[in-house]
């Protein structure tokens, strides 16, 4: 596995992390079922994702990136700011499509930074800026 393989499934790792950990800390707070339902599904989504990183980095004997403390820091603060102030559906799922296209703005950036990477690393990080793509299209409607 070359540098740029591990980096990119290491920085696509903390990404889907932060995703997962983002969708845990609201999902209680939602107070329509199907807007729930809708984030156990890209929960699941991340998850499969993330587990499909993992893998591949096992068999470097490397473990998958953790968000950084800084990004989980800023995260938590204004998602429970915002929710002070209004804790409604449209709020949350304004916090996760804010979450969703700094997502695709960073995994692409690694993308295009990363350009030696393996095509299967590629592949996955292709198929999460679509993972969250998808995310801010189903929660349009909860806007």
């Amino acid at each position: 596995m070359n540098n740029d393989t591990r980096c990119l499934l290491n920085e696509c790792h903390a990404g889907a992390r932060m995703a997962i950990d983002s969708i845990d800390e609201v999902q209680q707070k939602v107070t329509d079922e199907e807007f729930r339902k809708v984030l156990t599904k890209q929960r699941d989504k991340h998850n499969q994702l993330k587990l499909q990183m993992e893998k591949l980095l096992n068999q470097e004997q490397m473990e998958g990136k953790e968000p950084s403390a800084m990004a989980t820091a800023m995260s938590w603060l204004k998602t429970n700011w915002k929710l002070m102030m209004d804790p409604s559906n449209h709020t949350i799922a304004e916090l996760m499509a804010d979450g969703c296209n700094m997502g695709i703005k960073k995994v692409s950036e690694y993308k295009n930074q990363y350009q030696n990477a393996s095509e299967e690393s590629i592949s996955i990080a292709t198929d999460l800026v679509e993972l969250e793509q998808q995310f801010v299209d189903e929660l349009t409607k909860f806007l």
